[in-house]
């Protein structure tokens, strides 16, 4: 009607629901659309994009946008959005949300698993492939421990998860591969490194031990631990990596270790001390690894490994004749026996039915595993009649061969000779010694006073072996003799002897003693003096912190400390200078470190370690 009056009319807001009007704009919109319209669409304007304000014909253009496209898509919209907000757990989304949840869990639990049973058998040091464990391998075949083990474990388990995964998962998706395999050690060793790096870090200061070895393979590898104290005052030894290399010199050898504390990120200046064998490529002060570390840091000491310096302090002393050949006789007759399981068969049933006990192999004495030599000597000490019988049977029956009754005869003179049998007794005796203080010195929490202490009493020792302990030595030997039926006599005297000992005697005891155990307790010491009397001097300087005593009592209680204590604190001073929280208080530290030890002495430098802990750090300066 010309000149009516047009405006947004109020019912329309109750015929159509999704119709909403705007007081600013005096118009009307689509909530729907504006909510929910796909904005790709060019055909959105009025009730959209701009607000409704033609009302010529208003109804037509009305239900004209209520039948678009993307208005009933944007009311489909609109409807989900309601229905969502009332029943969440009813989505699409939250549906999908559910089941990757589900799926993921499964997939946690299956990697679990694994990762498990892989890491039993790393640490079981067993190992993990067969010769065939991939795609090509069949399920009739052994695949090896580790797909073995995973297919074994979910059947007595009954884990119907596993075992679908292990029989229908696609090959890409199973990881059990020996990529994966590799990856998932190495992501454990990764973690396991780094938790003894965070200990190194908190100590502040650590030392390194390194020494390279041939394996299996022909290839050099470098093995290299870390050695500190942690925050219980304990000495600590972790091994942290192997290190293939294709030289040893050195150069390469040093450069690698640099590069390893990098990885680590572990600071090389805070480096104190290293520790190799004694070769020159690993203790030369020149060339070798010692001295170009020390060139980096001249605060890392270089020490010779106790242990390493003992076992050839042992080789050496063994090298005296007569003591070399008893040695080389007891190798070639636990050769003579490993070597053939009938011979060593004969061994066993000879122990089994002369000693009555349970037969264990032989042993070989060992130039490497230090421990396993003194096992061969008790062994062969323990079994030697059993060994003589099973000799003198192989020589005389007519079930071996001629080459192995001729071996058993020889070895059977070699065993049976006075020579043999007083060396034997002898080494064994003082191997006996030896033994305790071998296997403490690899230990890891062995320190420098434990390890002076105990090669300073085997010195002391054997310095005061008197001829009233070869006496009874002798004895043993004669003692021995006579279960195999030989008597001990000394060799003919000639007069003129390049090859052995000849010295006169007026007994077959003074005879030895002048010719095996004198010269084999001599050999040993001056080994051993001069292998364990040439201290770093700063060790030396460090070894004054030590409270020296007077004497020890009747009861063996400590006596007072020496009245002329001295710490070098002016050598220590000037070399740990960036060391010291506060180095001016040194002079004054040492008289309270010497008051705190009046009377008393430390068992270790752990208990060094804790009293400086407990009373010192923890208390103000002075």
């Amino acid at each position: 009607m010309a000149g009516a009056l047009r405006r947004f009319n109020r019912k329309w807001l109750r015929e159509y629901q999704w119709l909403r009007y705007s007081p600013h704009r005096n118009g009307g919109y689509c909530l729907p659309c504006v909510l929910f319209a796909n904005s790709g669409s060019n055909a959105m304007g009025a009730f959209v994009v701009s607000p409704f304000v033609d009302f010529n014909k208003p109804g037509e253009k009305i239900r004209a946008h209520a039948s678009t496209r993307y208005h009933q898509q944007a009311l489909t919209g609109l409807d989900d959005f309601v229905k969502a907000m009332e029943n969440p757990d009813q989505t699409v989304t939250s549906r999908m949300n559910d089941e990757l949840i589900r799926i993921r869990a499964e997939n946690t639990k299956k990697l679990t698993t694994i990762i498990s049973h892989l890491h039993y058998l790393a640490k079981q040091g067993l190992p993990i492939r067969g010769h065939r464990d991939d795609s090509t391998a069949s399920a009739d075949n052994n695949r090896g421990n580790f797909i073995e083990l995973l297919e074994h474990q979910a059947k007595v388990s009954n884990d119907t998860l596993m075992l679908k995964h292990i029989s229908s998962c696609s090959k890409n998706a199973r990881y059990t591969s020996k990529t994966v395999q590799n990856e998932l050690l190495q992501l454990m060793a990764d973690e396991i490194r780094g938790s003894i790096v965070k200990k190194v870090k908190k100590a502040g200061v650590f030392s390194i031990l390194a020494d390279e070895v041939t394996d299996l393979s022909n290839k050099e590898q470098l093995g290299v631990a870390l050695r500190y104290v942690d925050d219980q005052g304990k000495l600590a030894e972790e091994f942290v990596e192997f290190i293939q290399v294709d030289k040893i010199t050195g150069e390469v050898l040093s450069n690698e270790l640099v590069k390893l504390l990098e990885r680590l990120d572990l600071d090389i200046n805070m480096l104190r001390g290293q520790s190799y064998d004694g070769a020159a490529n690993m203790s030369s002060l020149r060339r070798g690894v010692a001295g170009r570390i020390l060139n980096i840091n001249d605060k890392a000491i270089y020490c010779h490994c106790s242990s390493h310096k003992l076992n050839l302090a042992i080789v050496r002393s063994c090298s005296i004749p007569i003591i070399r050949n008893t040695a080389d006789s007891m190798g070639e007759v636990a050769i003579f026996f490993k070597s053939s399981p009938k011979r060593e068969n004969m061994l066993c049933k000879v122990i089994t039915e002369t000693t009555g006990q349970r037969a264990t192999k032989i042993k070989n004495v060992c130039r490497t595993r230090w421990i396993e030599r003194h096992a061969a000597y008790n062994y062969f000490h323990q079994m030697y009649v059993p060994i003589v019988s099973t000799l003198e049977e192989i020589s005389t029956s007519a079930d071996y061969d001629v080459d192995s009754k001729t071996k058993a005869n020889g070895m059977l003179r070699q065993i049976t000779s006075s020579d043999f049998i007083i060396s034997f007794i002898v080494l064994h005796h003082v191997m006996g010694i030896l033994y305790p203080v071998s296997k403490q010195l690899q230990g890891r929490a062995m320190d420098v006073i434990v390890a002076h202490t105990m090669v300073e009493g085997v010195i002391q020792n054997f310095k005061t072996t008197t001829d009233a302990v070869f006496t009874k030595l002798f004895e043993k030997a004669t003692s021995l003799g006579s279960e195999v039926g030989v008597e001990i006599r000394k060799p003919r005297i000639s007069g003129r002897q390049v090859h052995r000992s000849n010295p006169p005697s007026a007994s077959v005891e003074e005879h030895f003693r002048i010719t095996v155990f004198r010269p084999f307790l001599d050999f040993i010491i001056q080994e051993l003096t001069s292998r364990f009397s040439e201290p770093n001097p700063i060790i030396c300087h460090l070894s004054t912190i030590i409270p020296p005593l007077t004497g020890i009592t009747e009861d063996g209680d400590a006596c007072s400390i020496e009245s002329d204590w001295t710490i070098d604190t002016d050598a220590l001073f000037n070399f740990y200078y960036d060391d010291l929280p506060m180095p001016t208080f040194l002079d004054a530290e040492a008289e309270r470190w010497k008051a705190e030890w009046m009377g008393k002495r430390p068992a270790s430098v752990q208990e060094l370690y804790m009293v400086v802990i407990c009373n010192f750090i923890t208390r103000p300066h002075p």
